[in-house]
């Protein structure tokens, strides 16, 4: 834990996800004070998507989903929510301009608990 789960539209063509993934790793130890070897990220490109009304082919999105056990204070996940809305900024949006296309950045954090979530 935690589990990091990133979505993103075809139409993008990112080029360091790997990289990217690393600087989140690093950002939820430094923030949450996660341990760094139980950080997990996993990658999906979204070739199948609709925006609005499927129309406009200069439409994108790209989702980060945090999934952390339950301790963490609104402070953090609040300064983890922006540091990692930074990183996509710096890391995807030249690849959005780039392409010309206009892309939503959305990030999620869910907190689980043990004995609600079935974690073990």
């Amino acid at each position: 834990m935690p589990n990091i789960s990133i979505k993103y539209t075809g139409n993008i063509n990112p080029t360091n996800l790997r990289g990217l993934c690393v600087k989140i790793h690093n950002t939820l130890t430094a923030i949450c004070d996660a341990n760094l070897s139980r950080c997990k990220s996993t990658i999906s490109v979204c070739e199948d998507f609709i925006i609005g009304d499927g129309q406009d082919c200069t439409q994108a999105f790209f989702k980060v989903s945090i999934a952390l056990l339950t301790g963490r204070s609104n402070e953090q996940k609040s300064k983890l929510k922006d540091a990692v809305f930074s990183l996509l900024q710096e890391c995807i949006t030249p690849d959005c301009e780039n392409s010309n296309l206009n892309c939503s950045f959305f990030v999620r954090i869910k907190e689980l608990t043990k004995d609600k979530d079935y974690f073990f």
